[in-house]
C-alpha cells in the first residue's frame, strides 16, 4: 500500500471506535448492586441515581440488592461480573476498605480490583444525644466516658459500619471507651436513642434531621472535614479540639480493566444527573448532600480514606 493510501485509510479505521465509543452502551441495560438491604439510604441514593442515568443513557438500569456481611457479599458477586461498565455497584467508603484491610475477613479482592466511576455523596457521622441530656457538648460526654469507661453506650448502625468507624475513632482521639451497641440499619439505632435504651447515637444526617426538628435530638458535633450543610450550626469535632474525620462516602464503582470510554461516559452521565437541581433539592430532603466527583478525584479521595483507616485497623488488630 502506498504512503498515500495508508494516509487515506487511517481516518477510516478510526471511525467505528469512535462511533463505538460515542454509542456505549448501545442499548445494553445496566445492573447496579446495592450491597445493603432495600430502603436504607444508599439503597434510596442507588435508585435515584439509577432513574436518571436511565434518561441520560437511554437504557434500562436496574438495582440488584445483595446484602450482607457489611457489604462484603454483594462487593464479591459484583467483581465476578464481566469488566465491559454493565455492571456496577454502589459501594461506601470506608466501609470497603476495612474490608481488606481486615485480615480475618478474608476478602477476595484488594483496591487493585475496582474502577472509581462516580462519587455521589459524603455523608458525615453525627453524634447526638436526646434534648434532656446531660451533656451539652461533646467534651462534656467524653468527660463523662473518661470518668466512666464503656458505660456509656453509643448505637450505631452496623459492626465497621461508617457511624461505628466514627465512634472508634474518637475513642482514639479522646483516650476513652464507649459501649458500642450494634444495630442492622440506621433506623433501629435512631430507634433506641429516642426509647431511651442508649445514651448517644453515631449516624449520618438522614438519622438525626428528623428528630432535630421535632426537638427530640441534640447534635454534639459532626465527623467531616467542614461543617454539614444541612447541620451548618453544628460544630465538627476537628473544630471542637477533635481530630476526628469520617464520612460515608457513596458512590459507582467499575471492576479493574472496564475500558475508560464505558468510564467515562457512565461519569459524565452521573454528573449531568446530579447537576439538575430538582435532584440536589431530593438529596437534601432525604438528608443527603450530592457531591459529584469523577474518576480521577474519586481515586484520591479513596486514598485519603484508606490512609485515615490504616492506623485504625492497625489498633483494632493489636486489641
Amino acid at each position: 500500500m502506498t504512503t498515500r493510501r495508508v494516509l487515506l485509510a487511517a481516518p477510516l479505521l478510526a471511525v467505528p471506535r469512535l462511533a463505538a465509543a460515542q454509542s456505549w452502551p448501545a442499548g445494553r441495560a445496566i445492573t447496579i448492586i446495592v450491597p445493603y438491604a432495600p430502603g436504607g439510604g444508599v439503597d434510596t441514593a442507588a435508585r435515584m441515581i439509577a432513574a436518571g442515568l436511565e434518561r441520560e443513557l437511554s437504557t434500562g438500569v436496574q438495582v440488584l440488592n445483595r446484602p450482607g456481611a457489611g457489604s462484603q457479599i454483594g462487593i464479591t458477586e459484583f467483581l465476578r461480573s464481566r469488566p465491559d461498565g454493565l455492571t456496577l455497584a454502589f459501594a461506601v467508603l470506608p466501609t470497603l476498605i476495612t474490608h481488606y484491610l481486615d485480615p480475618s475477613r478474608r476478602a477476595p479482592y484488594t483496591r487493585a480490583d475496582f474502577r472509581t466511576v462516580a462519587l455521589h455523596h459524603i455523608s458525615p457521622v453525627s453524634f447526638a444525644v436526646r434534648s434532656a441530656s446531660p451533656w451539652p457538648s461533646i467534651g462534656n460526654l467524653v468527660e463523662a466516658a473518661r470518668a466512666r469507661p464503656e458505660a456509656i453506650s453509643v448505637s450505631d448502625s452496623g459492626l465497621m459500619a461508617t457511624p461505628h468507624l466514627g465512634v472508634l475513632m474518637l475513642q482514639m482521639a479522646a483516650g476513652v471507651r464507649f459501649n458500642s451497641i450494634h444495630f442492622n440499619g440506621g433506623a433501629p439505632s435512631v430507634t433506641a436513642l429516642l426509647g431511651g435504651h442508649v445514651d448517644v447515637l453515631a449516624g449520618g444526617g438522614s438519622d438525626v434531621l428528623g428528630p432535630l426538628s421535632e426537638g427530640s435530638f441534640r447534635v454534639l458535633g459532626t465527623t467531616g472535614e467542614q461543617r454539614d450543610p444541612l447541620l451548618p450550626g453544628v460544630p465538627t469535632l476537628r473544630e471542637q479540639g477533635l481530630d476526628v474525620v469520617v464520612a460515608s462516602a457513596g458512590g459507582l464503582l467499575a471492576p479493574a480493566g472496564t475500558p475508560d470510554e464505558a468510564v467515562a461516559r457512565l461519569a459524565e452521565a452521573v454528573r449531568a444527573v446530579m447537576a439538575a437541581p430538582a435532584y440536589d433539592q431530593a438529596m437534601r430532603r432525604f438528608g443527603l448532600v450530592p457531591d459529584w466527583k469523577g474518576p480521577a478525584d474519586y481515586a484520591a479521595y479513596w486514598e485519603r480514606d484508606e490512609a485515615r483507616m490504616r492506623p485504625i485497623m492497625a489498633a483494632l488488630a493489636r486489641g
